[in-house]
């Protein structure tokens, strides 16, 4: 896949006129007056109701606590790069617009802008995506930073676009040959998971990316 990458990705690049097309809307402004766009992708839905194995929760979920520590060390930066307007879009099935994601832990809701951080002289708006599939994939193609969860979703978006900055949680496939991302630096801790079942899992709950090589992709 890795000598195939730069292929794929002009493949899909040069059909960019059949997607506006398919999506019927226009490509988000990337002016350098427009704010930052981070998205967020949260794999939560296709999880309810899942009643499998320590090791298979281990693999599919990341505690929400883990997104808060990595927005905050990302607003810090961008105040750093002069980026004072932000717009964080979360991609998460069944979540409550504009920012409450269901807990890893049994599902209740959690609100993301209650708890993360910014300086006041940021203007940071956090807000749900779209619904629709493809529009959630254009979007996320189109941002400046994307997050990642572990899911094919946002892998797939990760290899075939080349704008954001990907801040890219480790699962089963290697991020490692993408040249724009950046694999997290995760801590894992012991969360009881009667939503889905299980007893407990070693769940991501903390994570911090390199500023050094964040650096050098802005």
């Amino acid at each position: 896949l890795d000598t195939n990458l730069p292929y794929f990705r002009q493949l899909f690049q040069r059909n960019d006129a059949v997607r506006r097309t398919i999506i019927q809307e226009n490509p988000v402004d990337k002016s350098q007056s427009a704010p930052i766009r981070v998205a967020v992708h949260i794999r939560r839905g296709d999880l309810r109701g899942f009643t499998g194995s320590e090791n298979a929760a281990r693999g599919r979920l990341v505690h929400e606590n883990m997104y808060v520590v990595i927005l905050n060390q990302l607003l810090k930066k961008l105040r750093q790069h002069g980026k004072n307007d932000v717009v964080i879009r979360l991609y998460c099935e069944g979540m409550k617009a504009p920012s409450s994601i269901p807990r890893a832990s049994d599902w209740t809701f959690f609100n993301l802008s209650d708890e993360v951080n910014f300086y006041p002289s940021q203007n940071v708006k956090i807000d749900a995506g779209p619904n629709g599939t493809l529009q959630a994939f254009d979007e996320m193609c189109l941002s400046d930073i994307l997050v990642t969860g572990p899911s094919g979703f946002s892998f797939l978006v990760s290899y075939l676009c080349s704008a954001p900055i990907v801040l890219a949680v480790p699962f089963w496939q290697s991020y490692g040959y993408i040249p724009n991302a950046l694999s997290l630096e995760i801590n894992r801790s012991s969360i009881p998971l009667p939503g889905l079942g299980v007893k407990s899992a070693d769940l991501i709950f903390t994570a911090s990316f390199n500023e050094s090589r964040f650096d050098l992709l802005w």
